[in-house]
């Protein structure tokens, strides 16, 4: 039986760091490097038109707002998983499945995650959600100070890109085939290609969401 662990930080003290040093910051100071490189799926989520909805309420009703959102996927959206949760930005959640931390098959625990989330919205929060996989670091970030662990890596990136694109925009070059992928469990897949910039496209594909199609797996090729 695979361990639950409950945060990243309890991932990392449970296992033996990849990277382990200090590196020195110009300034004569050294600054600590100590995570652990995984294989790893990323989920960005946020709410739908979070400013426009908390327009007109005040700072205690935005905070309690924002803490249901965060409260009906840690204990409804996440119960049947092993994903962890990384952190909390704004109105965002940023959670983590892998190997590593016990999923038998991180990517599409991240797909029926993001689809129990789109399927059972009983509070209309019509979130937003990219899902990306690749090699991360799950590591210390901060200083003596203050500090805490995090995954860092270009899966991580991505996936906060595709959460924010928009499945339904028709401008630039987008592309797209029907295709069937035993990982969404037969849903329909639409694949995109979104460029960012003069060197660099996203490969995504978005797993059939009917109210909300915006999950995206991505990699990044050289046009």
């Amino acid at each position: 039986m695979k361990y639950r662990f409950n945060s990243l930080e309890d991932f990392l003290v449970s296992s033996t760091l990849t990277v382990d040093g200090q590196l020195n910051d110009g300034w004569g100071k050294l600054f600590p490097v100590k995570g652990r490189e995984i294989h790893a799926t990323v989920l960005f989520s946020d709410i739908a038109g979070f400013s426009r909805r908390t327009l007109d309420l005040n700072a205690t009703e935005t905070l309690i707002f924002v803490n249901n959102f965060f409260a009906w996927i840690s204990a409804e959206a996440l119960r049947e998983s092993k994903g962890i949760v990384d952190k909390y930005i704004g109105d965002e959640v940023m959670i983590v499945f892998s190997n590593d931390f016990g999923s038998d098959d991180p990517f599409l625990e991240a797909i029926q995650t993001a689809r129990w989330m789109a399927e059972h919205d009983a509070l209309s929060f019509c979130p937003h959600m990219g899902v990306a996989s690749g090699t991360v670091i799950v590591g210390y970030v901060g200083t003596p100070l203050r500090y805490n662990c995090s995954v860092f890596g270009r899966a991580v990136a991505l996936a906060a890109r595709c959460a924010g694109v928009s499945p339904d925009r028709t401008d630039g070059p987008i592309f797209r085939r029907q295709s069937r992928s035993p990982h969404a469990n037969g849903a329909t897949v639409t694949l995109r290609k979104c460029f960012l910039s003069r060197n660099t496209s996203i490969q995504t594909a978005t797993y059939g969401i009917n109210r909300f199609p915006g999950i995206y797996e991505s990699r990044v090729s050289s046009s």
